[in-house]
């Protein structure tokens, strides 16, 4: 049986989510080994069934870009996805919403007595 404190916090992450939510398709990358040992990515990638999730910026990023040849400064803004404890996501997804596309860079399960609450989701905005 669930405790009733894991529904509590389950239900705290979709109030949220219901704040200011967006739905999207992820799209997954498909993997199969190589010829020589490595990964290919080459055929098209699954797309997963509309999830909601809540779509954040959590500060910004200053650096210094060293892709640059005149070794300028990068200013990106840092995005985030709020998701269920069910939430079908995994690194590598991509989906674009309001002509900006993202990419997942980690998935942190957010847990509370060993059961997952809800999906802390790091993105990569790729320009």
């Amino acid at each position: 049986m669930i405790p009733q404190i894991v529904k509590v916090r389950r239900n705290m992450a979709k109030v949220s989510i219901a704040q200011h939510p967006i739905t999207v398709e992820l799209k997954r990358p498909v993997k199969s080994s190589g010829r020589a040992g490595g990964i290919n990515t080459d055929t098209e990638p699954i797309t997963i069934d509309p999830q909601t999730f809540k779509l954040y910026s959590y500060g910004r990023l200053w650096d210094i870009d060293e892709r640059s040849s005149s070794g300028g400064t990068r200013n990106e803004l840092l995005w985030s996805l709020l998701g269920e404890y069910d939430a079908d996501v995994k690194k590598g997804d991509a989906f674009e919403w309001d002509d900006r596309y993202f990419e997942v860079r980690f998935v942190r399960p957010q847990t509370l007595l060993g059961y997952i609450v809800s999906k802390q989701v790091e993105l990569r905005e790729l320009t």
